[in-house]
């Protein structure tokens, strides 16, 4: 079981808005475009294993790195058009990566 720290508080609010729809996601974290969840994820994930002190079970690693895995291939320069508040709504990536960061907040019982 993981211990309740600022790094997981962090990384429970940054996989909670990537499993939003996109406007809600956007509007809850205060931010105007997409690329601003990802940027969040990756520092609370950075965030959240450099503060370990027991690595979490091998689900909820897998679906941190699922999610992390699912973010760097949307981050690929030549898909910048997935990096917009439309396709949040509308790309199949985007619901990709909402129903893998279901799963992260699932394994974690969050």
């Amino acid at each position: 079981m993981v211990e309740d720290s600022a790094a997981v508080r962090r990384l429970r609010a940054a996989v909670e808005l990537l499993a939003m729809p996109g406007d809600s996601a956007l509007a809850r974290a205060g931010v105007g475009r997409p690329d601003a969840l990802a940027v969040e994820f990756d520092e609370a994930y950075t965030f959240f294993v450099s503060s370990l002190s027991a690595l979490p079970d091998e689900a909820q690693l897998a679906a941190l790195q699922r999610l992390d895995q699912q973010l760097q291939i949307m981050s690929d320069p030549d898909l910048r058009s997935k990096w917009t508040a439309e396709a949040m709504k509308t790309d199949g990536d985007w619901e990709d990566l909402r129903a893998l960061a279901r799963a992260a907040l699932t394994a974690f019982s969050w």
